[in-house]
């Protein structure tokens, strides 16, 4: 997969947050979740740059 860092990172992101460690991070690194996790690590990426910005 091109992306395999940002989904895992993404993945890792959803898993504390949203499911607070409840379920198996395997399942949430999955293949078949790749796009979910690809977009909660951009819209985090852009909330952080957003607030770094936002108070310089």
């Amino acid at each position: 997969m091109r992306f395999q860092l940002l989904s895992d990172i993404g993945g890792f992101i959803y898993w504390i947050i949203i499911k607070f460690c409840k379920s198996d991070l395997e399942i949430e690194l999955a293949k078949d979740k790749w796009a979910r996790n690809i977009l909660i690590f951009l819209i985090l990426f852009v909330i952080i740059m957003f607030i770094s910005v936002k108070f310089q």
